[in-house]
């Protein structure tokens, strides 16, 4: 069993404080401060209203009958309420029209691969098509 370990009190303070120097070293309002991180989900249905798990059996999601997909999300907010449109990724070779809902948000983004994953490409992605478009009046003073 892996062990799980969690930052001391001293590593967060420490952390927080070269966050606080950073931020006034360099001006940054709270406008232009974000917050991104990555979220994998799977989406679908299960058929069954029992599963049987074999403990023996260390298999991360075994216990998944039914179709069920992998799709990820990049998200972003910043410390001043707004947000940034995600990056949604599903897992396969070429974008299918019928995983988009009709009512899906307009600027969002989507995008796949072979995993469902985030990649260092899916990143890039991200940063181009989702965070710079909506950030880059407000880091500019505009």
């Amino acid at each position: 069993m892996a062990r799980v370990t969690c930052a001391t009190p001293e590593a967060i303070n420490t952390w927080y404080d070269t966050y606080l120097d950073t931020v006034q070293q360099y001006e940054i309002s709270p406008e232009n401060r974000y917050n991104m991180d990555e979220s994998g989900f799977s989406i679908g249905k299960i058929g069954a209203t029992r599963v049987i798990v074999n403990r023996k059996v260390r298999q991360r999601l075994q216990a998944q009958p039914g179709r069920q997909e992998w799709v990820s999300a990049i998200e972003c907010i910043c410390t001043d309420g707004t947000a940034i449109p995600p990056l949604i990724i599903f897992r396969g070779e070429n974008l299918s029209s019928q995983w988009i809902p009709p009512n899906m948000e307009r600027d969002w983004k989507i995008s796949c691969n072979s995993k469902g994953w985030t990649s260092n490409d899916h990143g890039v992605q991200w940063l181009q098509r989702c965070f710079e478009p909506h950030t880059c009046e407000k880091a500019n003073g505009g």
